[in-house]
Protein backbone atom coordinates (compact mmCIF):
# COMPACT_ATOMS: atom_id res chain seq x y z
CA UNK A 1 0.00 0.00 0.00
CA UNK A 2 2.82 2.43 0.84
CA UNK A 3 4.52 1.71 -2.47
CA UNK A 4 1.30 2.39 -4.40
CA UNK A 5 0.85 5.73 -2.61
CA UNK A 6 4.47 6.66 -3.24
CA UNK A 7 4.20 5.74 -6.92
CA UNK A 8 1.07 7.90 -7.15
CA UNK A 9 3.00 10.83 -5.62
CA UNK A 10 5.83 10.17 -8.08
CA UNK A 11 3.35 10.46 -10.96
CA UNK A 12 2.20 13.82 -9.62
CA UNK A 13 5.82 14.99 -9.40
CA UNK A 14 6.62 13.93 -12.96
CA UNK A 15 3.43 15.62 -14.22
CA UNK A 16 4.43 18.83 -12.45
CA UNK A 17 7.92 18.61 -13.90
CA UNK A 18 6.63 18.08 -17.43
CA UNK A 19 4.16 20.94 -17.10
CA UNK A 20 6.97 23.27 -16.03
CA UNK A 21 9.44 21.99 -18.66
CA UNK A 22 11.73 20.38 -16.11
CA UNK A 23 13.58 17.16 -16.79
CA UNK A 24 14.06 14.11 -14.62
CA UNK A 25 17.47 12.44 -14.52
CA UNK A 26 16.15 8.89 -14.38
CA UNK A 27 19.62 7.34 -14.12
CA UNK A 28 20.39 9.49 -11.04
CA UNK A 29 17.02 9.13 -9.33
CA UNK A 30 16.77 7.16 -6.08
CA UNK A 31 14.49 7.26 -3.08
CA UNK A 32 14.71 6.79 0.69
CA UNK A 33 12.20 5.21 3.02
CA UNK A 34 12.78 7.33 6.11
CA UNK A 35 12.04 5.77 9.47
CA UNK A 36 13.05 6.58 13.00
CA UNK A 37 15.91 4.68 14.64
CA UNK A 38 13.64 2.76 17.02
CA UNK A 39 11.43 1.27 14.32
CA UNK A 40 12.65 -2.12 13.19
CA UNK A 41 13.20 -2.38 9.45
CA UNK A 42 11.72 -5.50 7.93
CA UNK A 43 12.53 -7.40 4.78
CA UNK A 44 9.25 -6.05 3.34
CA UNK A 45 10.60 -2.48 3.51
CA UNK A 46 14.09 -3.21 2.17
CA UNK A 47 15.08 -2.90 -1.49
CA UNK A 48 11.72 -1.75 -2.78
CA UNK A 49 11.57 -0.37 -6.30
CA UNK A 50 9.18 2.29 -7.55
CA UNK A 51 7.91 2.65 -11.09
CA UNK A 52 8.35 6.26 -12.12
CA UNK A 53 8.05 7.61 -15.63
CA UNK A 54 8.41 4.14 -17.20
CA UNK A 55 11.61 3.36 -15.30
CA UNK A 56 12.41 1.54 -12.09
CA UNK A 57 13.77 3.70 -9.26
CA UNK A 58 15.78 1.86 -6.62
CA UNK A 59 15.59 2.40 -2.89
CA UNK A 60 18.86 3.51 -1.30
CA UNK A 61 20.09 3.71 2.28
CA UNK A 62 21.72 7.11 1.73
CA UNK A 63 21.24 10.04 -0.64
CA UNK A 64 23.14 13.25 -1.28
CA UNK A 65 21.02 16.39 -1.26
CA UNK A 66 22.80 19.65 -2.10
CA UNK A 67 26.12 18.12 -1.07
CA UNK A 68 24.90 16.74 2.27
CA UNK A 69 24.70 12.97 2.61
CA UNK A 70 21.66 11.85 4.62
CA UNK A 71 20.54 8.33 5.47
CA UNK A 72 17.19 6.60 5.89
CA UNK A 73 16.94 7.74 9.53
CA UNK A 74 17.30 11.38 8.33
CA UNK A 75 20.60 11.94 10.09
CA UNK A 76 23.87 13.12 8.60
CA UNK A 77 26.15 10.62 10.35
CA UNK A 78 27.13 9.11 6.99
CA UNK A 79 28.22 12.58 5.86
CA UNK A 80 30.35 13.13 8.96
CA UNK A 81 31.71 9.64 9.64
CA UNK A 82 31.22 7.70 6.42
CA UNK A 83 29.16 4.58 5.91
CA UNK A 84 29.50 2.18 8.87
CA UNK A 85 28.78 -0.76 6.56
CA UNK A 86 31.92 0.03 4.53
CA UNK A 87 34.13 -0.60 7.59
CA UNK A 88 32.85 -4.17 7.93
CA UNK A 89 33.77 -4.97 4.32
CA UNK A 90 37.31 -3.61 4.69
CA UNK A 91 38.12 -5.57 7.89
Amino acid sequence: EAVAKTENDAKKITSYMRANRLSLAEDKSTWLLAQNKQRVRTVATENLELQMSNCSVKQERTATVLGLKINNTLTHTDHLFGNPDDDEDEG
